[in-house]
């Protein structure tokens, strides 16, 4: 099931109703017209500016980027965060649109 609809502003949010020590997997779409463009994700402890984006040293990058490419069935991640967000870098982003079709996470404590 497509858990999110399209977003134009090429960001999707999602909340796991608590925070976490989960492994993710991810099935995602990007738009055809994608040269340049890559999909980055970031998660946080609360939807504060100040916080969101920020992941501890130990666990995934912030800094990681998912390959610019069309389709990637599954991307596997390790994060501790209550909320997780996608978006679209790079030239042309605000263009483009983002799809999540499957997200599962599992808490594996810690």
């Amino acid at each position: 099931d497509n858990l999110a609809a399209w977003a134009s502003s090429g960001e999707i949010k999602f909340d796991m109703g608590a925070t976490y020590t989960v492994l993710c997997r991810i099935k995602y779409l990007l738009g055809t017209d994608h040269a340049g463009c890559s999909i980055r994700m970031r998660g946080g402890w609360s939807t504060d500016d100040a916080n969101y984006y920020n992941i501890n040293s130990d666990d995934m990058s912030p800094d990681n980027w998912i390959s610019n490419t069309t389709i990637i069935l599954q991307s596997f991640f390790m994060v501790k965060a209550r909320y997780l967000k996608f978006f679209v870098r790079g030239s042309g982003a605000a263009n483009h649109k983002l799809a999540i079709y499957e997200l599962e996470a599992w808490d594996i404590g810690g």
